[in-house]
């Protein structure tokens, strides 16, 4: 009887460790996915503070004031829009020979420069989205209207240079060194996908 009774312990103990070995994983398990998504969440917000961060900083306000007054330029030039296509040349390999790059010099830089480290921004931001390290409303919320400005002169300039290149395309050549567009085309979508807060 004791025999017995030994034996149907150890049977039951074998049936129970299976069970509390499946639960210590997937409690395991559960602690790994819940702190997965911490982690993100803490990229995603770090991220994404940097990013506000950078494109309202001083060291950035020279960029935006630049590409504020290429804006006026081009819109100066609005009836022909020859100005565009002309500083678009430089934003694509090879681009064209009679490329423009702005009336003078701005903070020791020429306009095109500067509107290639603003460029530097986009790519980052771009970068962000890609490997879901944006939290994209908050973005979208807290950037819209600098961003805006700067769209103001992107938006024009990355349409010459799709035109440009379609026409190089067509003549039986290979543009390179214009996937700045697809980047730029990225960061609009975040503030198409989240519209502008009512304010109440």
């Amino acid at each position: 009887m004791q025999q017995s009774t030994f034996w149907e312990f150890v049977w039951k103990s074998a049936e129970a460790v299976p069970g509390a070995l499946l639960g210590a994983f997937a409690g395991a398990g559960f602690a790994m996915w819940f702190a997965s998504i911490e982690r993100r969440k803490s990229l995603q917000l770090s991220t994404t503070q940097n990013l506000v961060d950078d494109l309202m900083s001083p060291s950035f306000l020279p960029h935006r004031i630049a590409l504020g007054k290429l804006n006026e330029e081009f819109l100066a030039d609005s009836e022909n829009g020859d100005l565009i296509n002309r500083f678009a040349e430089g934003f694509w390999y090879p681009g064209g020979k009679n490329e423009y790059t702005g009336a003078e010099p701005y903070e020791g830089l020429t306009l095109h420069e500067h509107f290639e480290a603003a460029l530097g921004w986009v790519k980052r931001a771009a970068q962000a989205k890609r490997s879901n390290l944006l939290n994209e409303e908050d973005f979208a919320y807290v950037l819209r209207d600098a961003f805006s400005w700067l769209d103001a002169v992107f938006y024009p300039v990355a349409q010459s240079v799709i035109l440009q290149t379609e026409q190089y395309k067509q003549s039986g050549n290979n543009p390179q060194a214009f996937s700045w567009v697809d980047d730029l085309n990225l960061v609009r979508s975040i503030f198409r996908s989240y519209p502008a807060r009512k304010v109440s």
